[in-house]
């Protein structure tokens, strides 16, 4: 086989974060080069991107090799394979022989459209929205549904939800599809295919137990999660008390007072104070009394006091693009909502108990 070193580096990068650093199965331990695709798999997600150069090939590039090609001068590299399973790249005066293993070890080689459905979806749209709303997610979670991004189907839309107990995204986004659509899928999933710049319409299939998505130069495989989704929605209520401010204010306030917490253990809230057209910003604890004021885009008639984790709506703030953010806020009991104008994306955060005056 004969690449260019941009072809082949380029479909690798789409592939190795998939890879697994260690397994029992050595052949997962790289990726396979097969009719005109490059393939990786972990066995939760599979990859596969086109790579013209690989047609009518069939052999494993471990890691190693991997590694050796996207360290290659520009140019043409050839990759050889003989009936022993010894690779020989070679790309001008440089040749390097690797041991690898028999293709036919890699089970994952073959990915297929699954279920009866199929929903089709901007790729553009499909990787803003992943890339919003998975943060929200935790991989980490002891209940599995929040390890995932719950996507909900209509016949001309999609919606997109995460959550950890802490805070929830959400959003909206145009699709052709079938209502009913009911997966979640796991944040490794999306963070993966929010990274492999899908192009054109990305079509999506799917069965209860994994799901397809495909362009027209990749296809990611991934299982999906089992069990009913959170009631989320009865979350997203109508703010008593609504104003903006400038995002990046926030934000730098939220900083500020985040660097006066003792610890990433320390339960001692920020408090929010918002009185007419300002909102002040206050850490208490044994070795800080921290207060700056970020002043609001519009007036509020009825004051509030509530407490928060700092990091957490700092964090959130990051993935929202507009200059202003709206914040909604009911009570010192109620989450506090953001949201922008250019989007529909939304943030609920639940609050932390603050001792009141």
């Amino acid at each position: 086989m004969v690449v260019t070193k941009s072809e082949m580096v380029a479909a690798i990068r789409k592939v190795a974060s998939v890879i697994p650093k260690s397994s029992t199965i050595d052949a997962l331990m790289g990726a396979l080069v097969k009719d005109g695709y490059l393939i990786a798999t972990n066995t939760e997600i599979s990859v596969q991107v086109k790579l013209e150069a690989g047609a009518g090939e069939k052999f494993i590039l471990p890691t190693k090799a991997l590694d050796m090609i996207c360290k290659l001068p520009d140019g043409d590299i050839r990759i050889d394979v003989d009936d022993k399973d010894v690779i020989t790249i070679s790309a001008g005066r440089i040749k390097n022989k690797i041991q690898t293993v028999p293709a036919n070890q890699f089970a994952y080689d073959d990915i297929r459209d699954i279920g009866d459905e199929r929903v089709v979806i901007d790729a553009d749209k499909l990787v803003y929205a992943l890339s919003h709303v998975a943060f929200a997610a935790d991989s980490k979670a002891q209940k599995i549904q929040m390890q995932g991004v719950y996507m909900q189907g209509d016949a001309d839309k999609i919606t997109m939800a995460a959550l950890d107990g802490h805070k929830i995204a959400r959003m909206t986004i145009p699709s052709k599809g079938v209502a009913g659509m009911k997966i979640i899928v796991p944040k490794q999933a999306c963070e993966k295919l929010a990274a492999l710049e899908l192009r054109g319409d990305v079509e999506l299939s799917y069965d209860q137990y994994a799901a397809v998505f495909k362009d027209e130069g990749c296809i990611v495989h991934t299982r999906l999660i089992g069990g009913v989704y959170f009631d989320y929605e009865k979350m997203f209520i109508d703010s008593q008390i609504r104003t903006s401010l400038y995002r990046r204010d926030f934000s730098e306030a939220l900083l500020r007072a985040n660097t006066c917490i003792n610890s990433e253990k320390s339960k001692v809230p920020v408090v929010i104070d918002i009185t007419g057209h300002e909102m002040e910003v206050s850490i208490v604890n044994i070795t800080s009394d921290y207060h700056e004021v970020v002043q609001l885009s519009s007036d509020v008639a009825q004051p509030i006091r509530i407490g928060f984790n700092p990091k957490l709506i700092y964090d959130s703030l990051k993935f929202f693009s507009d200059e202003e953010v709206t914040v909604g806020l009911t009570s010192p009991k109620y989450p506090m909502f953001l949201s922008e104008e250019n989007t529909d994306m939304q943030v609920i955060i639940l609050p932390v108990a603050i001792q009141t005056n």
